[in-house]
């Protein structure tokens, strides 16, 4: 056998349009500093954990000597990004479950325009 040798992956690879629960996460994350000028950044961190990945939200305000303040966290699989829990305290395990893109969306903007969080802006 000579010559290139063939992609033998599926082209349906190509075509994958998914948005992530992360990518998500870090546009709001980028939209909050940007309407904010800077004083109020967003930040995203993962971490796995076995079969599970979890994304950790916040907020970081600078000019308070770089305070932190937790926002909210996901989890979901690795091999599949819903449906995912995410949970608005650092503390307690009680979760809102999305099962979709759609309703993920719903939830994080009713959480980000809660009075909790637009007290802390």
């Amino acid at each position: 056998m000579t010559g290139e040798i063939p992609s033998l992956w599926p082209a349906t690879l190509q075509e994958a349009s998914i948005v992530t629960p992360k990518s998500n996460l870090c546009r709001q994350a980028e939209v909050i500093s940007e309407m904010t000028t800077g004083r109020v950044l967003g930040e995203v961190h993962t971490k796995v954990l076995g079969r599970e990945l979890t994304h950790t939200f916040g907020l970081v305000i600078p000019g308070l000597e770089g305070y932190r303040h937790f926002v909210l966290r996901i989890r979901h699989y690795l091999d599949a990004p819903y449906p995912l829990r995410m949970f608005n305290s650092e503390t307690d395990d009680t979760f809102h479950e999305a099962p979709d893109e759609l309703e993920f969306m719903r939830a994080l903007k009713g959480h980000l325009n809660s009075d909790r969080i637009l007290g802390v802006i």
